[in-house]
């Protein structure tokens, strides 16, 4: 009789443990199931990042004009990106032509040159007097560079540069170092172009400008 009960109790037992697991495992697949992600993954509009939004705006690229003519496929003027050269203005007026004064391009052009910002560029044909176009070529170049009667230390040539009081021939080539490498963003960062201090920027700060 007690081993019966016994029996009967362990049979019992064993029903109750099924059934619980059986609960249980029931209520786990439920939450899986309906389970709602945190708010920090549920993937709100408020949540995404700068780069699946396309709010991080990209730098802005400063712009240049300049006129190309002569012995280009497309003559006319152009608008490039700043820092750009003058075989980039080529290329973006269709290339060379046949008639191309091929000499003197090779000698003469420094294709490699950065542009500058209304700036106007020849390419020389066969049967063009060079001696002419030269001529015109320094007469822009030299409106370009000075204004209201003051140098562009960014622009100017070496013989400009060395019409300004204290600044010679080392000097103006030290300027032009300076710039090729970063520009001046005033005129007072010309004091950092080695050797040229407070003394020489007070003789010639009225007589520059950078833009």
């Amino acid at each position: 009789m007690g081993k019966d009960i016994y029996k009967k109790g362990l049979i019992l037992l064993a029903i109750i443990v099924i059934a619980v697991i059986t609960v249980l495992g029931y209520l786990i697949e439920s939450k899986d199931n309906n389970e709602v992600l945190p708010y920090e993954e549920s993937g709100t509009v408020d949540d995404k990042s700068d780069e699946e939004t396309g709010t991080d705006e990209k730098e802005k690229v400063s712009l240049i004009v300049v006129d190309i003519n002569g012995a280009v496929k497309k003559p006319g003027i152009y608008e490039l990106n700043e820092g750009m050269r003058v075989n980039d203005a080529i290329d973006a007026a269709g290339g060379f032509t046949e008639d191309v004064n091929s000499d003197y391009v090779s000698k003469n052009i420094n294709k490699a040159r950065i542009l500058r910002d209304e700036e106007k560029i020849y390419i020389p044909c066969i049967e063009d007097d060079i001696s002419l176009i030269e001529e015109n070529i320094a007469d822009n170049n030299a409106n370009i560079n000075t204004f209201n009667g003051k140098i562009n230390i960014n622009t100017a040539s070496k013989e400009q540069l060395i019409t300004l009081k204290g600044i010679g021939d080392a000097f103006a080539q030290r300027i032009i170092d300076y710039r090729n490498d970063k520009k001046f963003s005033n005129i007072e960062d010309i004091k950092n172009v080695k050797g040229i201090g407070d003394k020489t920027f007070e003789q010639i700060k009225d007589y520059i400008r950078v833009e």
